[in-house]
């Protein structure tokens, strides 16, 4: 009878540590996905904020399209409006991807390999983004200055002549320290990834 109740009691210890560890696995797994998206989150805000801008930018051009009376002015308002409109979606697009990483699902190589991929493709978006960039800033030039000075920069040589190498060098700066950000920030995300192959 005693050694039947010590197998029933030891069944019953093992079934609770069971439940225990399985509750250890879930809260980790839990925690986990919560810090893993808390990285992207500060991303997610500032593109967001950023393509706002994007928006609000490409309304006033499209709202002001009449001013554009010159054929090139009207072709760098189509250019900047296409640009704005389209950034901020690739962005968006691709770190909500990232953000949206089944991390409970599949083993640990297939969540390494699905966060490498989607990570390839943000970095792709981002440089993309940095070869439209330039793009937008020569066809933003003419349209803003005709809006608010009534200026074609076309004709007087001296706007672009000083305009596009400090533009150059603010976007090549600030494009530095942003893809750095971004490194930094995908860096921290799979460390994270890898603790739970660790635990």
């Amino acid at each position: 009878m005693e050694l039947q109740e010590m197998q029933a009691a030891w069944q019953q210890m093992n079934q609770k540590i069971e439940k225990q560890q399985q509750l250890t696995d879930q809260l980790i797994m839990e925690m986990t996905t919560q810090k893993y998206r808390a990285k992207y989150q500060k991303l997610n805000t500032f593109e967001t904020v950023g393509g706002v801008i994007c928006y609000v930018f490409a309304t006033y051009i499209l709202m002001n399209f009449g001013k554009m009376d010159i054929w090139y002015l009207r072709l760098c308002a189509v250019v900047a409006i296409a640009v704005l409109t389209i950034l901020p979606i690739f962005s968006l697009s691709a770190i909500r991807d990232l953000q949206n990483l089944p991390i409970t699902s599949g083993t640990q190589k297939e969540l390494m390999r699905d966060f490498t991929a989607r990570k390839r493709r943000f970095l792709l978006f981002q440089k993309i983004n940095v070869g439209m960039t330039p793009l937008l800033m020569v066809s933003i030039l003419p349209i803003f200055s005709k809006l608010f000075k009534n200026i074609d920069v076309f004709t007087e040589s001296s706007v672009m002549f000083w305009y596009l190498p400090i533009g150059a060098i603010a976007l090549f700066l600030m494009f530095g320290w942003v893809f750095k950000c971004y490194r930094s920030i995908n860096a921290s995300a799979a460390k994270t990834l890898e603790e739970l192959d660790q635990q």
